[in-house]
């Protein structure tokens, strides 16, 4: 029997308790904690609970099935002493089909209507994921009345999966499933169910002393009176004076017009979540619940925002008049946080910024109902929120965070709404300011990336950005201080430019920037001064949005944005030229390359991404893959849908790595759904003209399927790009390299080229290597599983091209180039291979991957170099070299570069430009450089460092030989002549 995959099982307790993110709810857990946190350091969010049902699975009955339980649906199941979280046994799950489910149920438990329970269970997913239901029932007769669902992803460890609810009113009974669902193919061990009846949740000595620095802190700076949620009392007599200026008229009279002017708010029917069901119909009742939901939270908005800025008491009395009668609402009977938790939440959040708004102007008796209907939603999502993450430890990346994330948001503004008036809003508004400060964010770090996409990073900066302004609002800028926040505005920047591109991650198939990213920019360029934030806005043609939404900035966004700018004034933009045209980011992996940042019509953009965040929340498994759009179209593309989220198609297509640019071994993608192991940025270099990197995706494959992925991507210009692809498996195998396109590709098999076009834009992929029968051609418009009929969604186009003949090692060499229709195809490159590289010739450059890393003199088209690429371009403009990870470069016979040490150096002529130079050096170096370009009287001019903190301290020009003699100190360095 094995114990997931530790040697000891005190090492496994122990790895459960540090990774394990979940609130430990059960009472015979209690205990153990009690004795192990103290001796290891742990503190978990512990909620006492009183046991009514356990499961160990150390019994079955007669028909292999644990006593009293029943099979719901049908498939491979049975006890096993492979794997056990406790005990000698579990119980395994089996699905091989994406269009069965296997399930089994637990026996029926009495409960108490109106009480809240928790079912748990650990599990050991090996492959998919698998789901724990908690249902409810009023006769086991009957159907059921409700349930609740939580779900794991595949993992190396045990995890425990939860669900919480409080019963409804006619409840009589619960009962637990154990599932993994009809898209899912997988595998998973069970053990240790247990159902619980749930009480007061409390804090735990260490986040109470988390939290009490925060809690002072947050007394001395939060005001008494309303409002308080992005502005400051003494600010509201200012901002009315501002939107009664005539020049700012506009602004008020767009908002009096979008809050109906004088039209009476019209009551609406209360809410009850939908049921839950995976398939369209279910999806579009979902999406109208909560898009209702949210309607109703924003109509109070409108008027409380209309009164914030005009002060006429009308627009507050009808703010109380929808609040207090939303207020009547029965939580457990409408819409309720366990049945819906987006509608429960996006009704929530701008209801508690209304609250803050009008509060004022209420009478007490309305005060008083408002506030308890809110205080009673607010506890019940900061409980929620805290089930999944944690202020003491990060979060594991296998539990369901996506939601919680992003309402920890409404937590801040909830908190700050209802302080001092409610019990528990100041721990709850601590709690949040101290997620934020410490734990913000999951997705991502310093470089301000986000790991779940460009989509994603749009919806949740929306409520991100917001709690940053409650905050320092009140002058508070403890968000704002964070390097996260000061520099995912490049994030945006750089992975969303202003043009219709490809992207990935969920939803992001295409993506246009609008109101939202424009607002997102322009807000941090007045936060952080940033010139380049300002031009990204400038560059979006938009001017902010004009309605109230939940997931996008709203009009209010824009017209206290608009106020602030008298003391914090959109900076002057600046050319997006002057920055880099690519970035790393080193945070989440991501490298996004341009040629032309500054001119979106004129840009080619080219997304790398080998992420260690691997394929959960709204990522995908998707490591090495690219994505490339030029001339404001998108030309290589992520494929599928997301019809609705966990829809047989994006489960089983659009999440998985065959819809991507990058690899399959034997037909076989990247492991689906998991986190770790990932991949990695192994290297990059940019420079003036040229950027490498290289993604390392080995480790996102089952390893009995690949050893070595290594996809090193040379840029040449932002405009075309060689790709080497370096693979290795354990067995001789077939390798297909994938690519994806809106309309059919057109395949030349006598050129091994193939050309996709989207509008007048045009790409060319070249296979160099291998050539002709070496390699086999298939294309494909159908998706496997396909879109579900409901959607009406444009067909796409799929290339495999494979290795005809199965080895062990594989090399894919392409060159991938776009142009605009009337102008010429571009050339073919000439293939070379030989002599220890691989490379190819152009019309204007040659540039040479070395065969291997420790690969001595190599010779190829009139480049002599040793190290890992060699590049060499010459056109009418500009003459420019590249030596990565080498010693030496020589250019028909002449010495370009010659160091002590090996360095990547870039060299960069530009007719009427200065001479620019790039070194990137692990250690210290003496580089020898030639340089013709160098007048003898410019020896005289002391060296100007752009970037690298000092000046080079040694130098030399010999005129004679046209050679610079420089020492490089370890570090990145960029130098102009």
């Amino acid at each position: 029997m094995k114990h997931a995959a530790e040697p000891e099982r005190d090492d496994t307790m122990k790895t459960l308790q540090l990774h394990n993110a979940k609130i430990v709810r059960v009472l015979s857990f209690l205990s153990l904690l009690t004795i192990i946190a103290p001796a290891f350091g742990l503190f978990t969010c512990v909620e006492a609970a009183t046991a009514l049902f356990t499961e160990s699975f150390e019994e079955v009955d007669q028909n292999g099935l644990p006593p009293g339980w029943t099979v719901f649906a049908q498939g491979p199941m049975g006890r096993s002493d492979d794997y056990a979280h406790s005990g000698k046994y579990s119980y395994y799950l089996d699905d091989r089909s994406n269009v069965t489910a296997v399930t089994i149920r637990s026996p029926h438990i009495p409960i108490e209507a109106g009480e809240e329970y928790m079912a748990s269970v650990w599990a050991l997913i090996q492959e998919g994921n698998a789901f724990l239901y908690l249902e409810f029932w009023d006769s086991p007769d009957r159907p059921r009345i409700s349930f609740v669902t939580d779900r794991r992803f595949a993992g190396s460890q045990w995890q425990q999966i939860s669900a919480t609810a409080v019963a409804p009113i006619n409840a009589k009974s619960m009962t637990v499933i154990l599932s993994l669902i009809s898209n899912n193919v997988g595998k998973t061990y069970f053990d240790d169910v247990e159902v619980a009846r749930t009480r007061e949740h409390s804090l735990n000595a260490r986040e109470l002393e988390l939290l009490q620095p925060r809690l002072d802190y947050l007394a001395a700076k939060v005001p008494a009176q309303h409002p308080r949620v992005m502005l400051h009392p003494d600010e509201v007599g200012e901002l009315r004076a501002y939107i009664d200026d005539p020049v700012n008229r506009l602004w008020k009279n767009v908002l009096q017009m979008n809050a109906l002017l004088r039209s009476p708010v019209i009551l609406p029917q209360p809410l009850t979540a939908p049921k839950h069901s995976n398939d369209a119909a279910a999806t579009a009742a979902w999406l109208a619940n909560f898009r209702e939901a949210a309607n109703i939270g924003n109509t109070a908005l409108r008027y409380a925002f209309a009164y914030l800025l005009t002060g006429d008491e009308w627009y507050a009395k009808e703010a109380e008049t929808l609040m207090t009668y939303i207020s009547g609402w029965k939580m457990e009977d409408t819409i309720s946080l366990a049945g819906d938790d987006e509608a429960f939440t996006q009704m929530l959040h701008p209801w508690l910024v209304a609250y803050d708004w009008v509060a004022p102007a209420l009478s007490p008796e309305s005060r008083q109902i408002i506030q308890e209907a809110l205080a009673v939603r607010l506890n019940a999502l900061y409980k929620w929120v805290r089930m999944y993450i944690s202020i003491e430890h990060e979060p594991t990346f296998t539990t369901g965070i996506s939601h919680p994330v992003r309402f920890v948001s409404t937590l801040a503004l909830g908190g700050l709404a209802l302080y001092g008036e409610v019990e528990k809003a100041d721990e709850i508004l601590a709690w949040a300011l101290t997620y934020y400060a410490d734990h913000f964010p999951p997705w991502g770090g310093a470089d301000g990336g986000w790991s779940e996409g460009p989509a994603y990073w749009n919806t949740a900066m929306t409520h991100h950005i917001e709690v940053a302004d409650a905050f320092a609002a009140l002058g508070m800028n403890d968000l704002y201080d964070l390097a996260f926040y000061e520099n995912t505005g490049y994030y945006g920047l750089y992975v969303s430019p202003p043009f219709t591109h490809a992207a990935l991650g969920d939803t992001a198939n295409f993506i246009t920037p609008g109101p939202s990213q424009f607002m997102h920019l322009q807000r941090l360029s007045q936060v952080y001064r940033n010139p380049y934030f300002a031009r990204y806005a400038q560059l979006t043609n938009e001017v902010g949005p004009i309605g109230f939404a939940y997931y996008t900035p709203s009009l209010w966004h824009l017209i206290l944005s608009k106020y602030r700018e008298q003391t914090q004034p959109v900076p002057e933009p600046r050319s997006l030229a002057e920055l880099p045209q690519a970035r790393w980011f080193r945070d989440i992996d991501w490298v996004a390359i341009h040629s032309n940042l500054d001119a979106p019509k004129e840009d080619v953009y080219f997304l790398l991404k080998s992420s260690p965040y691997g394929g959960f929340s709204h990522s995908h498994s998707d490591q090495n893959a690219f994505v490339l759009s030029a001339y404001g179209r998108p030309l290589a593309i992520s494929a599928g849908y997301r019809e609705w989220y966990g829809s047989n198609h994006h489960v089983n297509y659009n999440r998985v790595t065959k819809s991507k640019n990058t690899i399959l071994v034997n037909g076989n993608g990247q492991r689906p759904l998991v986190t770790a192991p990932g991949a990695t940025i192994s290297e990059f270099f940019t420079g003036a003209y040229f950027t490498m990197a290289t993604g390392d995706a080995a480790a996102a494959y089952l390893p009995q399927e690949l050893n070595q992925f290594d996809r090193r991507v040379l840029s040449l210009g932002g405009t075309r790009y060689l790709i080497l692809d370096e693979l290795a498996a354990p067995r001789a195998s077939r390798f297909d390299w994938l690519l994806h396109a809106s309309n059919e590709m057109i395949i030349d098999r006598q050129r091994d080229r193939v050309q996709i076009t989207d509008g007048k834009v045009h790409l060319t992929v070249d296979f160099l290597y291998p050539q002709q029968e070496a390699l086999a051609y298939h294309q494909t418009d159908l998706f496997d599983p396909p879109v579900d009929p409901a959607y009406n969604l444009a067909n796409q186009w799929h290339l495999t091209v494979s290795n005809t003949v199965p080895a062990q090692e594989q090399r894919f060499l392409t060159y991938l180039m776009p142009y605009k229709q009337g102008e010429a195809e571009p050339a073919r490159p000439q293939l070379v291979k030989g002599q220890g590289v691989i490379g190819a010739i152009g019309p204007d450059f040659q540039a040479f991957y070395a065969a291997a890393p420790t690969a001595g003199l190599l010779t190829a088209g009139g480049l002599d170099f040793q190290g890992r690429l060699a590049a060499f371009v010459q056109d009418e403009q500009r003459t420019c070299w590249l030596l990565a990870e080498g010693s030496m470069l020589q250019k028909d016979g002449r010495d370009l570069v010659k160091t002590t040490a090996p360095i990547t150096v870039e060299v960069t002529y530009v007719i009427g430009e200065p001479v620019s130079l790039h070194i990137q050096a692990e250690q210290d170096a003496t580089v020898t450089l030639y340089l013709a370009a160098l007048q003898a009287n410019q020896t005289e001019r002391q060296l100007h460092v752009r970037s690298g903190g000092a000046d080079i301290p040694e130098w030399t020009y010999h005129a004679d030989a046209q050679q610079l003699t420089i020492t490089v100190p370890q570090g990145r360095w960029t130098l102009s002549f």
